[in-house]
């Protein structure tokens, strides 16, 4: 225990080595602990925070109020840092050393250290001089006030900072803060100099030197900011502009969600480009603008990155720019404090937050489809156009809604631990929704292409056999861009992945011909669609007829009309012309009615009206496409050929084939024709194909019939 607390005691004596001192330190060393007086409770909490006596649990003993030991030894450095600001002020012999000494104008027992600032101040509580909870409550819109900075700089969390040393050892250094910060951790230190040089050297002299200057010296327990400025090669800028846009490039990388790993960076002075051999250094490969580049002998941020630093932090904090995020924020802060409940290390209202704004993007969405269909149907009565149009606007919604969700969750503010995962997901979830998108509007294209009405023009009907393939080519092109910029985007290189990926795939082919075939002919199955599960199929290169019950990656599984299962290799069926039953509009009924030599030719026409009317008065079969006539001559009879097409499944073919098989043997009684009866083994020849097949919609005769 005695080494870890020697280790906490060492670490932040070094973060606080950087607060030069200019009232005389003789006065501090021999002071002992008190708050009987104002002036005791200043020195008590000075003299505890000097490098040769740091004790911040005795420093932090100075603040009032109902706070953690880390909250309150945070407030201390704070005011101290105000202190050391305005060190010009601080005489500690003119502080009142007086139990019961008593504001000149309130007359109340408070001590205001500075007239600029009076809500800060000490108040006698319970016969102790304590900073007031008032002066706490106040204390960093003061301590803004005085390290002028854009946005709050974050709080250092010395609760997480004691847990993390126990948990990693003596030997591990942490710089883990409340809010964001770029800076994952410091390098394992075991000397005083290397901890001194880690947080208190400027230092130029390569790219991990320079980044390393400007995030340290930007951290609330560190902060130098006009140090951080000097990172810049902006010689046209003042000093206080410097500032101000070091500020906003560490804006940039907190409301991107951008982790700087110090670790990563290049400490080589001499570091050139591996393309161009320039003496550039990207720091972080999503933002390319901005880059060091080598002057002399200092690494800086260059003139051009510079210059877009403030187009690049508009386009950070957008729609309501980044004086409104930090106020929203703030505000959210004084309502949630973050004490309130804690999950992953993130107070639970955020996640709660997290949660409605999703929420909200599902109902809205919700809420503008059934707009969009009521407005639609208005003008356009297709269901399928209308389902297509409502899609393409419901994927719009979507990608506004996700892609300007980081507005919420910079006001939200989680910390970059976890902020960063959460853009990483926003990410690749947008990349999907444009995808998508996209392929929404390939989908409405080809709906305008295919929906022609005149089929006759050999434009259109060019147009419509190849904007199935280009659709198709269209959306594999899409996706494979989508997934190369998914990939690069989280960090895979992904020429290295390619080449991989091609001797693999080399090897991988000549092991597995016969399972890649059937993969790819899979792919061709589910991107040509010849067939669909549920379609009665006819394959002639296997002779297979049955319903397709099953699509998998290998094989398709088809149940035949015997009702057993047949698995057909998806390379076969790819190679194979397959008759697609399942996709008739109609099915046709072809009889063939033998009848008999000598009969009375009226009988027979009479015969033939008799069954053009049973076909078209009857509900189910077509009207308006029908055959009925006299056929050829056999040795023993006269044939009528009967052709009809009737709508529905196979059952109501059936049944439709038995009704109009009875009327027609019933006409031909009312009409006194004769069926003919043919010879026992007799079968006659199956006339012409040319001739039989006229007019049909579909190849199959399941059922004929000949009497």
């Amino acid at each position: 225990m005695r080494n870890r607390t020697g280790v906490v005691i060492f670490f932040l004596c070094m973060l606080l080595s950087s607060f030069a001192m200019s009232y005389d330190r003789g006065e501090l060393v021999d002071a002992k602990y008190s708050t009987r007086t104002p002036q005791k409770t200043i020195v008590s909490l000075l003299a505890f925070l000097q490098d040769d006596r740091f004790d911040p649990a005795i420093a932090s003993a100075t603040i009032a109020g109902d706070y953690t030991k880390g909250e309150k030894i945070g407030y201390a450095l704070k005011i101290k840092q105000i202190i050391d600001k305005k060190e010009a002020e601080v005489d500690l012999s003119e502080i009142p050393d007086k139990r019961l000494y008593k504001d000149k104008t309130s007359k109340e027992r408070i001590y205001i250290l500075f007239e600029d600032f009076p809500d800060l101040y000490l108040e006698r509580i319970n016969s102790n001089w304590l900073f007031s909870e008032h002066s706490i409550d106040n204390l960093p819109e003061i301590h803004k006030q005085l390290f002028p900075i854009v946005a709050p700089v974050p709080e250092f969390d010395f609760e997480e900072l004691w847990e993390e040393v126990d948990s990693l050892g003596k030997d591990s250094v942490v710089t883990k803060v409340k809010k964001k910060t770029v800076v994952k951790r410091a390098p394992v230190v075991k000397t005083e100099k290397e901890m001194s040089d880690f947080y208190d050297k400027f230092d130029l002299s390569s790219p991990y030197e320079t980044v390393r200057s400007h995030l340290i010296f930007l951290q609330d327990f560190n902060y130098k900011p006009e140090l951080a400025a000097k990172t810049l090669n902006a010689p046209s800028r003042d000093e206080n502009e410097k500032i101000a846009l070091a500020i906003k490039l560490k804006q940039i990388y907190d409301g991107r969600g951008k982790y700087i790993d110090l670790a990563s960076i290049s400490r080589d002075p001499n570091f050139a480009d591996s393309l161009g051999r320039m003496r550039k250094y990207i720091v972080e490969p999503s933002i390319p603008e901005i880059y060091l580049e080598k002057k002399g002998d200092d690494w800086v941020y260059s003139e051009a990155s510079v210059e877009k630093i403030g187009s690049l932090y508009e386009r950070t904090y957008p729609i309501v720019g980044a004086s409104a995020t930090f106020k929203y924020r703030e505000i959210l802060q004084k309502y949630f404090p973050e004490k309130s409940g804690m999950i992953f290390g993130q107070p639970i209202w955020k996640f709660m937050g997290l949660i409605l704004l999703l929420v909200g993007i599902f109902i809205t969405n919700a809420l503008l489809v059934f707009l969009s269909r009521q407005v639609i149907s208005l003008f356009n009565k297709d269901e399928a156009y209308q389902k297509v149009v409502i899609a393409i606007i419901s994927q719009f919604y979507l990608i506004l809604a996700v892609y300007f969700s980081n507005i919420v969750l910079q006001i939200i503010n989680f910390t970059i631990e976890v902020y960063r995962y959460i853009i990483e997901v926003r990410d690749v979830l947008l990349v999907v929704l444009i995808t998508v998108f996209l392929f929404k509007i390939i989908d409405l294209l080809a709906f305008h292409t295919l929906q022609g009405e005149d089929d006759s023009k050999r434009f259109f009907k060019a147009r419509k056999s190849v904007m199935p393939f280009f659709s198709m080519t269209g959306k594999i092109l899409i996706t494979l861009v989508s997934v190369s910029y998914t990939l690069q985007m989280l960090g895979v290189d992904v020429s290295t992945l390619l080449a991989g990926i091609s001797i693999g795939g080399l090897a991988l082919a000549l092991a597995a011909q016969d399972t890649l075939k059937n993969f790819f002919g899979s792919i061709m199955i589910l991107m040509d669609s010849p067939f669909r599960v549920g379609d009665f199929i006819s394959a002639d290169k296997d002779g297979i007829k049955g319903s397709v019950e099953k699509i998998g990656l290998r094989s398709t599984l088809i149940r035949t009309v015997n009702d057993s299962v047949i698995s057909v290799p998806n390379s076969s069926l790819a190679n194979s012309q397959v008759d697609n039953l399942g996709r008739r509009n109609y099915r046709r009924l072809k009889f063939y009615l033998p009848l008999e030599f000598g009969q009375e030719m009226t009988n027979i026409h009479d015969l033939k009206r008799g069954i053009e009317s049973v076909i078209i008065d009857h509900p189910k079969l077509r009207d308006d496409r029908y055959y009925c006539n006299l056929y050829d001559l056999t040795p023993y009879s006269v044939r009528m050929i009967v052709i009809a097409y009737v709508k529905g499944s196979y059952a109501e073919e059936m049944e439709t084939r038995h009704e109009v098989l009875s009327q027609i043997l019933l006409k031909a009684s009312e009409m006194n024709v004769k069926v003919a009866t043919l010879p026992k083994g007799f079968v006659p020849d199956e006339p012409a194909k040319a001739t039989a097949g006229g007019g049909g919609l579909g190849s199959n005769d399941s059922g004929s019939l000949v009497f």
